[in-house]
This record gives C-alpha cells, structure tokens and sequence, in this order.
C-alpha cells in the first residue's frame, strides 16, 4: 500500500516544513519535512537551504521506506486510513515492527491496537506534544478522521515564525504564504527520534488539488 493524498497532508501538519538545515533536540542536523542524513542526499548540514517544491519532494522520496516497513510488519489487510495513521506513528517513531499497535492488529484486536497509539507519547520521559499527535493518528486509525489538511506550516529557518501554506499553492503555481503567524512558537518539528508534531489549522479549500499534486 501507499499514503494517500490525505495522509501525506496530515502527516506533514505533524511534521511542519524547515526550510533551512537546524539541530533537532538529540542534535542530528535535519531539513525539510523530518529529512536527515539517514535518508540520504541532501545531507542536512549549517547553512543548507530548500524550497517548498524541494521540501516535498524530499518527503515524498523518504517516506517510501516508512511506507514498506509498514506493508511487511502488518500481516492483516488495512484500510486506507488504518495504514496512513501506522505510516504517520512509524515515521515519527521508526517503531512499527516492534510495536503493541502491530501485535494487536496482526492478532485481530482493532481497538486494543487502536489504544496502543497512546503508548507512544513520551521523548526523553517527557509528554507533551506528542499526546495531542498520537490522539490524532489514532483517530485516523480507528475513524478516518484525518483532521483539517487545508494548509501546512512552513519556517524559513527553525526557531522561528510559522508561515501556513495553502496545500492548493504546491501545483507549481506561486506560492500563496500567508505573513509570519506573530507570536506563534508551536513544539519543534523534529525533537529526537520521538518528539516532532505540528498541527495546522485555519479552513482553506484545498484538498482536491492537492490529490493532483500528489497522485492519489
């Protein structure tokens, strides 16, 4: 299987664009959509900048990996939502053949592997951010409910001001980004291998052109 349109969306929401290379929390230098050097070129490094279009790019490319570790840990026929939400929690975590979610599921017990979500929900011992994230994929999982994927956040550099992108604007047109949202410090996008969520939410129409862009 592969994320659809609407997981790709909401999945980036989680994850928030950098668009200028930082340190994430374990100090493992990181660009774009959760893009490392594990993933390959470009190997995030001071001073390294993308584009939008390249941000995504660089996403769609890394998240084939999460995408098969999902398909060979998973031994039961999933829905489409079910498997966007196990793509959403692997990506963040890198966990998904080891975790109570995937035994659950491969044992038939939708709803235990449905609260298992929320055994994810700690870095470094610490809750926060992640809780609100993994409430969300798991309602992904259990219902469908992808929540408003009208938008991303974008940064030019992290820390930093969030600029929310309608998802109409990545069809190669001029980007439509809105003026920095003032004030607005939400978690880091990438805090270790456990810590990166961001959610977008302001009501654009946006989705269907967004499945052209990402052809699903």
């Amino acid at each position: 299987m592969k994320t659809s349109t609407k997981g790709l969306l909401a999945l980036m929401n989680h994850e928030g664009v950098v668009l200028s290379s930082y340190r994430d929390s374990a100090g493992v230098w990181t660009i774009g959509v959760g893009h490392t050097a594990a993933a390959g070129a470009p190997v995030p490094k001071p001073g390294l900048r993308i584009t939008l279009d390249r941000a995504v790019d660089l996403f769609r490319r890394d998240i084939g990996k999460y995408e098969e570790g999902v398909n060979q840990a998973v031994t039961v026929p999933l829905r489409q939502h079910e498997f966007d939400a196990l793509v959403s929690v692997h990506f963040n975590t890198g966990a998904i053949a080891r975790a109570a979610i995937t035994r659950h599921l491969n044992a038939g017990d939708r709803d235990k592997a449905a609260a298992a979500f929320m055994n994810w929900t700690r870095a470094g011992g610490v809750a926060g951010a992640l809780t609100k994230r993994r409430s969300a994929e798991r309602a992904m999982f259990a219902c469908g409910d992808y929540g408003n994927i009208a938008c991303v956040l974008a940064y030019e550099r992290y820390p930093g001001p969030a600029r929310s992108v309608s998802t109409a604007s990545l069809l190669g047109r001029p980007l439509v980004v809105s003026p920095p949202l003032t004030g607005h410090r939400p978690p880091p996008p990438r805090s270790g291998r456990l810590w990166r969520g961001i959610l977008a939410a302001l009501a654009i129409a946006g989705a269907a052109a967004a499945a052209f862009f990402f052809g699903a």
